[in-house]
């Protein structure tokens, strides 16, 4: 598991004015620097995630191992960053289909998730949105190096120390406590 503290990794380490160039940026709060030169303000906002929780036809749910850090070894569901200009369903569907070879279909949202991803040094905000989907044709999964494995599982047989991400056990749990609401 990863537990971050955000105060001994920082957001990053912007020293100069990305306008002016000055020796004056600061962090006047977490998400937002000032240049003490020009008065440029910069905000550090979150990042936009998607979680694919695909539901095998026996009620299963497909979680991942993941290849590399962050969470190397770890169970994880499948999904990324959202890109600039990509709703949160185009993303979904691209990363099931770039991580799993996985063609999904009705994707319904369930819910969002803050999280804290570490990668290389510096410390993401993420919000996770999670969302119910099923697979179009589970004999074309192939996995990308970032999966080192795939593994079905219902909800009740998951241990969520396993989980590498906060956001990924919190939705779990999340699910656990509306199964019957949500259809699982």
């Amino acid at each position: 598991m990863m537990n971050v503290d955000p105060k001994t990794h920082n957001q990053t380490n912007l020293k100069f004015c990305p306008k002016c160039g000055a020796d004056a940026f600061r962090a006047k709060v977490e998400q937002r620097y000032v240049c003490g030169a020009c008065g440029f303000e910069y905000y550090l906002n979150v990042c936009g995630t998607v979680v694919g929780v695909i539901r095998h036809c026996d009620g299963r749910l497909l979680f991942t191992v993941r290849g590399k850090d962050p969470g190397a070894g770890t169970l994880d569901f499948p999904g990324g960053f959202i890109d600039f200009y990509e709703t949160a369903e185009d993303a979904l569907r691209r990363e099931i289909r770039e991580e799993l070879n996985l063609e999904i279909a009705a994707e319904r949202f369930l819910c969002s998730q803050p999280n804290q991803y570490l990668y290389r040094g510096v410390l993401y905000h993420t919000i996770d949105f999670f969302f119910l989907c099923r697979a179009l044709d589970w004999d074309a999964m192939k996995f990308e190096d970032v999966i080192r494995d795939a593994r079905l599982l219902r909800l009740d047989e998951v241990d969520v120390r396993e989980i590498g991400f906060e956001s990924i056990r919190r939705g779990v749990e999340w699910m656990r406590q509306r199964r019957g609401e949500i259809g699982l």
